[in-house]
């Protein structure tokens, strides 16, 4: 009687949910375990990601995303991934658990260890340069490192991009609650101006762009600024502040002044004549943010979308990548140091602009800017599966702490590939 008392004066769900965690009968053999981790972490100075790493830089501004009840749950990047796993099997299994083992996880480059049914573990690999870059924005807590709140946003709004990534279990349906609620919570404790990136831009040039087939080609980047800067101009609101920007129509696309490479993210390779390109490595700094691209000698930057659907928005008639896919562009390239003067005023200014919108326009006049509802993409695997620079056709193999320590890869064909070859079976989807 006196426990059904209890849980009929609890008035909300989450004093329920912390009542529920407080009872759970593993509760001190899991957390145990994690503290093993914790110090795992700590001395081989991997980086956490994902929910836990966003609630510690939100409890280092006075907030939180989980409850202090909440069993922590580790995601954190190697550049050894499956040797570290294999590690953690053998130094839980001589502190006295039983039926430890490392397996693969549900992306090939993440390795999971359990103790039992118990997941207490999952090890991302990262590259060696993209470990050095994440490294350089973390923060710290507890003694172990925090990706930063602003590389967690990018991947937020790289999220909110793709919307059929994980297909069956598509972000739209997984993930984009969830995902939203996260980001504001992060731009509110870690706001984009505290980036200090300089409000005036380096000057603008212009530059023709063409564009052979506006139904299979993407105004992205500084061209996609532009044509938001478009839209937000006919509203009338204030500029100050903002970078300006200008695009025509010409008989063959577009001219266009702005600032870097103008992108154009199209569906096959052959449209950006790899003749005349060179090709960026498949993870950039940032990991698969950003596909892979081909700069050609007319200095227009062609983003290869065969791996991924993208979604984008109409504008007259062509196509522009949607708000979010553009607000993680310009975020992922401003965090970057060496490229933060260039890319960090768009940012700043695309906020502005939102900002703006939001506090002078009734929300009953409808979008400003042309929704997103439109999914663009050719139809193949996805480009997480088996793309890693140092180790290209093999596979992570599982060890069993009952058994003798593997060697951590397998040669595999199912991985033969040498990331160039692009399917012909590209679609629009409306």
């Amino acid at each position: 009687m006196l426990i059904f008392s209890t849980v009929y004066n609890m008035t909300t769900p989450e004093e329920l949910e912390d009542f529920a965690l407080a009872k759970l009968r593993d509760r001190k053999y899991l957390l145990s375990i994690l503290e093993i981790i914790k110090g795992f972490i700590h001395e081989r100075g991997l980086i956490l990601y994902g929910g836990q790493a966003i609630d510690y830089a939100l409890r280092l501004r006075d907030s939180k995303l989980y409850s202090d009840l909440e069993i922590p749950d580790y995601d954190f990047y190697s550049q050894n991934h499956v040797e570290d796993a294999y590690d953690l099997v053998d130094i839980l299994t001589e502190r006295g658990y039983e039926f430890v083992s490392a397996i693969r996880a549900k992306h090939p480059q993440t390795m999971r260890v359990r103790v039992g049914i118990n997941v207490v573990a999952d090890i991302g690999y990262i590259t060696p340069l993209a470990f050095a870059e994440v490294k350089k924005h973390a923060l710290e807590y507890n003694g172990m490192l925090v990706r930063s709140p602003y590389d967690q946003m990018v991947d937020i709004l790289r999220q909110l991009s793709h919307p059929l990534d994980g297909f069956p279990r598509s972000s739209y349906k997984a993930r984009s609650s969830k995902d939203l609620k996260r980001f504001d919570m992060l731009i509110e404790k870690y706001p984009l101006n505290a980036l200090n990136i300089p409000a005036k831009g380096p000057p603008l040039k212009k530059t023709a762009v063409t564009v052979a087939n506006p139904c299979h080609q993407v105004l992205g980047g500084c061209l996609a600024y532009c044509a938001f800067y478009a839209d937000y101009l006919r509203l009338k609101l204030p500029t100050e502040g903002i970078l300006p920007a200008s695009i025509t129509h010409t008989d063959t696309g577009f001219e266009a002044e702005i600032v870097g490479h103008p992108i154009l993210i199209i569906f096959e390779a052959a449209q950006a004549n790899p003749k005349d390109t060179f090709t960026n490595e498949w993870y950039a700094p940032y990991m698969d943010n950003k596909p892979p691209s081909v700069i050609a000698k007319s200095g227009i930057e062609y983003w290869l979308t065969t791996y991924l659907y993208i979604l984008v928005a109409k504008w007259g008639n062509h196509y522009v990548m949607s708000l979010e896919g553009l607000l993680s562009y310009f975020l992922q390239r401003s965090v970057d140091t060496p490229l933060r003067s260039t890319y960090g005023p768009f940012l700043i200014s695309l906020m502005r602009m939102v900002d703006n919108i939001a506090k002078h326009r009734a929300p009953t006049k409808g979008t400003v800017f042309s929704p997103a509802a439109r999914i663009m993409g050719c139809k193949n695997r996805p480009l997480e599966t088996g793309f890693y620079p140092e180790i290209k056709d093999i596979l992570p193999q599982e060890y069993h702490a009952s058994n003798d320590r593997p060697e951590p890869f397998q040669y595999t064909s199912i991985f033969k590939t040498d990331g160039t070859k692009t399917s012909k079976d590209c679609v629009v989807i409306y």
